[in-house]
């Protein structure tokens, strides 16, 4: 497998990071109602969600795997009737921890032009300790494809479905890399992901839970050789490693209000 956001390449003799377990908080009072209403009720809320890989380290005289863990920060116009819910999703921050020495960063216009998604979920009840279920949302950054699911991600710059999502002049969207021994690059990628939220809701106010996601990406180009080569990576099958948390925030709330959500 080629590089990817959630895993990068090469190696120092250094040891990584490991990502601290989450885990889901307690219910405040199980069974209380919920908020009702006749109409819709409209809210805003932060989401906060974190997913983890393990890359191995492509020293051939070590056998140690590391963990990366991306966190993305997202700011939702909610709607709520009855059990069901809907909201548009605004993508305010995307950062990674490093690995073996090398560290992903995201440019402006990688958040900037991410698309406003409208997303559905589905609770089990109207109190709490009801479960709530969103997904499986499928994603495509950088590509249109006639069967998003199913179609191959194209692997050439110059293939008519690639577009140049993020504005800056090269193909697909582009991420930023930087290593302790090669320097730093550019990489231009296509994205496919599908994501899956399943929480438990703790209060009127806080919904924890896991988030299972699969990435898919193909690299289409790099300002840096070494930033195209293969590297060995795996999901983190650890669910405390990949989770979420939501929180309600007070009408008007912004993207910098969500940082305080974990």
């Amino acid at each position: 497998m080629r590089w990817t956001v959630w895993g990068l390449l090469w190696a120092v003799a250094c040891a990584t990071p490991e990502p601290e377990d989450y885990h889901v908080g307690d219910v405040d009072d199980p069974g209380d109602d919920l908020e009702d209403s006749d109409d819709p009720i409209e809210e805003t809320w932060g989401l906060v969600q974190v997913y983890s890989s393990l890359i191995r380290n492509p020293n051939p005289l070590s056998s140690e795997e590391g963990v990366t863990s991306t966190t993305s920060t997202k700011l939702l116009e909610w709607t709520r009737e009855g059990t069901s819910v809907t909201w548009n999703e605004t993508l305010c921050a995307l950062e990674s921890t490093p690995v073996f020495g090398t560290h992903t960063s995201y440019p402006e216009a990688f958040v900037a032009y991410m698309p406003v998604y409208t997303r559905q979920a589905e609770l089990s009840d109207t109190v709490t300790g009801a479960t709530l279920e969103a997904g499986p949302f499928l994603d495509l950054l950088g590509v249109e494809l006639e069967q998003p699911a199913d179609d191959a991600l194209p692997t050439e710059a110059d293939d008519p479905r690639v577009f140049d999502m993020d504005q800056d002049g090269f193909p697909g969207v582009t991420v930023h890399v930087e290593q302790d021994l090669l320097g730093a690059g550019d990489v231009y990628v296509l994205q496919r992901t599908s994501t899956e939220l399943i929480g438990t809701v703790l209060s009127d106010d806080r919904i924890e839970g896991h988030v299972e996601i699969e990435p898919e990406q193909v690299v289409l180009g790099a300002t840096s050789w070494w930033l195209e080569l293969d590297t060995d990576q795996r999901p983190d099958p650890d669910p405390e490693h990949n989770f979420f948390a939501l929180q309600r925030l007070e009408p008007g709330a912004t993207c910098a209000d969500v940082e305080g959500v974990l």
